[in-house]
């Protein structure tokens, strides 16, 4: 009897995949499938194998035992057995109900688990964004147009606010009570009193806060970062015309943190080192200098901006061993219940208070109205709450991971309390909603602006061992991997978390954790950029073959981000489709092919990720200019040879196009001033301007450069005289080119 029961069981293990597959909620029953296995393993000693479902290829053995009434009563057992198994879950197990509803990532997981997808098939779905997927091997990667449903707090933006991140290190929530300065100021800004880091190290803390994705849960460091192609806010501000710096008052080459930062859309990168030689009586404390310096620094740099700026601060004195600068005299906190507690709170006193004196100088100045503050602690600092040691960081314990967000901008936001559990991975989002950004990214995170309910949030701890964990409302789950336990915290009920509850491993917890080091590890977060915002790179494929044709194009890999092509067998048909199967292509070069019409850039759908488009060997219609603005409405970089096109067709073109960085137009015989004086003003983030062959443009045109905010002007051919050129001379232009103007004298630095 004991043997038929067997075989009855598993039969209906084997023959309930398909339904599984086909289950809405497959993650509630793979729940349920983890719970049978238990068991069966506790009655029998066996676990369930998915080798089993091999012995199917025997199909003389399976001929003749399988019938449809079997396959009938085996399906209606096994839906019996998950429904006990789910009632059992649901009403009476110290998981919390939220825990089986699975988030958009561990959709991934839980795809390629039962249906064995390939990587390609992997996609994400993410709450309260608009949003187009770009390409399917890179299933975090989407571009984002905009964000949807009711609205938290109202934010009104007429203007381009400076933003400012400053990251406090170690500034824990459960220890505000050294930090008055900081305390008070959240009264007049939104709070965030249920705000995580991620983990437990401050390079996490800072790629989920500026890049939005986590990075590998169980490395310390992750060299691949460095060539990981992370699209975050500094890339997206840089395209909207701010100028983006980082600021640290320690060493910015650690952990290869400068080369990161400066490969991935930061225009300035300051360590201590290069804060010392502006202050040289600033002394070297622990792992860097005092915070007060770093202050001064930025506030300087700031003040003297005239463009909006994204300014991002990490702090350092709060760091162990926290080192107190010689002039510093605060409260010497003499109810610490230990010296390493007094130690601390001295050192966070002095942070928060460097932080006070940094806004009241911006207040001063009235620069603070201008400003957009996200504050928020990097990690927390444990003190021996649980008998932590107070440099290795292994744990995930509220200390640890609980930390203050606020955003504060004076006059703009109404001071609130939001109770919603968030993390760092929320801020890129957030910052895009508010600033009304669209763009392309990895974020995994969602708007703080919208509504979020049981929405899990992940932290981990990659020290030694360490910990994975999350939270869901209420509960906190934590899996300690050097034990291989899970444990389940009430906060509500326990919020110094010294009752653990034991439970069996959460498969929304592993699952997560687990796809984000399969992603980072098949370096499938996001592409690499191989280009810089305003040259493009050596990196190009470049093909000049005039054997090269339509068969070899399409034999190309559908990996490819930048191509410069002069093939003169390649037609439209095979540039179009070679176009439309490159979602990741950012670059395209066209030269010298004599078979191309504006019929090749004729797309059924838009391509979202080309922003650098060079066809100066074309010869374009008016007509034409609509298909390019449907197929590529992203261009940040366009060259283009404009002598048969209408002047007013062109410039409507442009203002269709506002966020092009360059522009370069070849055969300019009939541009006049007030074209470039038009043109410049619809295009608010030109920074280069190449003009060739501009036969009518004169010193006014000079004027019109004059009031825009470009950075290198080439004019070719132009009637401007010296007069012109020394008012162009006395601009912000680091590049000045004139050549081919007859009415110039020779000028040093110039060519005629």
């Amino acid at each position: 009897m004991a043997k038929v029961l067997l075989s009855r069981l598993c039969r209906a293990v084997v023959f309930s995949i398909i339904p599984l597959c086909l289950f809405p909620y497959g993650v509630l029953a793979y729940h349920a499938f983890l719970v049978l296995d238990w068991e069966f393993y506790r009655h029998t000693g066996l676990h369930l194998q998915w080798q089993w479902l091999f012995y199917l290829r025997e199909k003389a053995a399976l001929k003749g035992s399988v019938s449809k009434s079997m396959v009938l009563r085996a399906l209606a057992s096994v839906m019996i057995v998950m429904g006990i198994e789910l009632v059992f879950l649901w009403n009476f197990t110290p998981l919390p109900k939220g825990l089986l509803i699975a988030p958009a990532l561990l959709l991934l997981w839980r795809q390629r688990f039962w249906l064995n997808k390939k990587k390609s098939s992997y996609k994400v779905d993410v709450q309260n964004e608009d949003y187009q997927r770009i390409d399917s091997n890179y299933p975090l990667l989407k571009y984002t147009t905009g964000f949807k449903g009711s609205e938290l707090f109202s934010f009104p933006v007429d203007d381009q606010p400076h933003l400012i991140f400053i990251s406090m290190e170690s500034f824990a929530s459960s220890q505000l009570r050294a930090a008055p300065c900081f305390s008070a100021l959240k009264e007049q800004g939104l709070y965030f009193d249920q705000f995580y880091s991620v983990s437990t190290r401050s390079t996490p803390a800072l790629i989920a806060s500026h890049y939005g994705v986590p990075t590998h849960p169980q490395k310390m460091y992750d060299r691949q970062l460095i060539s990981s192609g992370f699209m975050g806010l500094p890339q997206m501000l840089k395209e909207k015309g701010y100028q983006t710096a980082f600021a640290h008052n320690g060493d910015i080459t650690f952990e290869e943190n400068k080369r990161l930062l400066q490969s991935h859309g930061f225009d300035s990168v300051w360590g201590y080192q290069q804060i010392v030689n502006a202050y040289p009586d600033a002394t070297q404390q622990g792992w860097g200098i005092d915070d007060e310096h770093l202050y001064a620094y930025c506030s300087n740099w700031l003040q003297s901006r005239q463009s909006p700026c994204f300014l991002s601060l990490m702090t350092l004195t709060n760091h162990h061993p926290w080192h107190l600068p010689k002039t510093y005299s605060g409260p010497e906190f003499e109810d610490a219940p230990s010296d390493d507690h007094r130690r601390f709170w001295k050192t966070m006193h002095y942070s928060d208070a460097a932080l006070q004196a940094f806004l009241d100088g911006l207040k001063q100045s009235g620069m603070d109205q201008r400003c957009v503050f996200f504050i928020y602690g990097d990690h927390g600092q444990a003190l021996g709450e649980h008998r932590q040691s107070l440099i290795g960081r292994v744990d995930l314990f509220e200390e640890s991971v609980h930390v203050p967000l606020l955003i504060f901008a004076p006059g703009r936001i109404a001071p609130n309390v939001i109770s919603t559990p968030a993390s760092q991975l929320d801020i890129p989002p957030t910052v895009m909603d508010l600033l009304s950004l669209q763009g392309m990214n990895s974020f995994v995170g969602s708007s703080l602006r919208r509504p979020l309910t049981n929405r899990p949030i992940f932290f981990s701890a990659p020290f030694k061992e360490g910990q994975h964990g999350m939270r869901i409302n209420d509960t906190k789950i934590i899996n300690d991997r050097k034990v291989n336990k899970t444990f389940s915290y009430d906060l509500s009920k326990d919020p110094n978390e010294a009752n653990p509850q034991e439970i069996q491993p959460c498969l929304t917890l592993e699952g997560y954790h687990a796809l984000i080091a399969q992603l980072h590890d098949e370096m499938r977060v996001c592409p690499k950029s191989d280009f810089d915002d305003l040259s493009i790179q050596d990196e190009l494929s470049v093909v000049k073959d005039h054997t090269f044709g339509d068969c070899a194009l399409d034999e190309c890999s559908g990996q490819i981000q930048g191509l410069k092509l002069q093939a003169t067998q390649v037609t439209d048909v095979g540039l179009k489709k070679f176009i439309s199967r490159q979602p990741c292509l950012h670059c395209l070069v066209i030269a010298d092919m004599p078979q191309i019409t504006p019929e090749a850039f004729s797309l059924k759908k838009p391509h979202l990720c080309l922003r650098y488009l060079y066809l100066l060997s074309f010869q374009f219609s008016d007509s034409d200019l609509d298909i390019l603005k449907h197929s590529f409405p992203n261009l940040n970089h366009f060259a283009m040879n404009i002598k048969n096109l209408s002047i007013p067709k062109l410039l409507a073109f442009f203002a269709s196009l506002p966020n092009l960085r360059i522009i370069t137009l070849e055969g300019c015989y009939d541009l006049c001033d007030d074209d470039i004086d038009q043109l410049l003003r619809s295009q608010k983030h030109l920074k280069i301007l190449e003009i060739y062959k501009g036969n009518r443009l004169t010193d006014h045109t000079c004027y019109a450069v004059a009031k825009a905010n470009l950075l290198s002007l080439h004019i070719d051919g132009a009637l401007i005289t010296n007069a012109g050129l020394k008012r162009l001379l006395n601009t912000n232009l680091h590049t000045l080119k004139a050549t081919n103007c007859p009415l110039l004298t020779s000028v040093m630095g110039l060519h005629r």
